[in-house]
């Protein structure tokens, strides 16, 4: 939506740069649709991390950690851990988006 309406680039979240950047090459390249179902593919992870700022603190430290990028998940006091299940989900998410590999898809 934002490139849509002239954006020309995003400041996206640390965990996943590539996957910004393979959604915004592909779409000036005027593949748009793809560009589109790239980011839908994405979307479940990106959603997670909107219920709380806190929580995605931690939740990006989680990634980064699953990605083999940080080597521990501390993250600095006041913040509100997520429950288990968000754990779980983005461990999920990660494992079908390849995001413990190098590659995106």
């Amino acid at each position: 939506e934002e490139l849509k309406e002239g954006a020309v680039g995003t400041m996206p979240g640390c965990a996943t740069p590539e996957m910004f950047r393979k959604v915004l090459d592909t779409y000036k390249s005027g593949m748009r649709l793809e560009a589109e179902t790239i980011l839908r593919r994405h979307a479940p992870l990106l959603d997670i991390y909107k219920e709380s700022l806190d929580f995605s603190y931690h939740l990006t430290k989680e990634l980064l950690r699953i990605r083999r990028i940080f080597k521990n998940t501390n993250v600095r006091r006041p913040t509100h851990r997520p429950p288990q299940s968000h754990f779980d989900s983005l461990r999920v998410l990660a494992q079908e988006l390849n995001l413990d590999s190098s590659t995106i898809s």
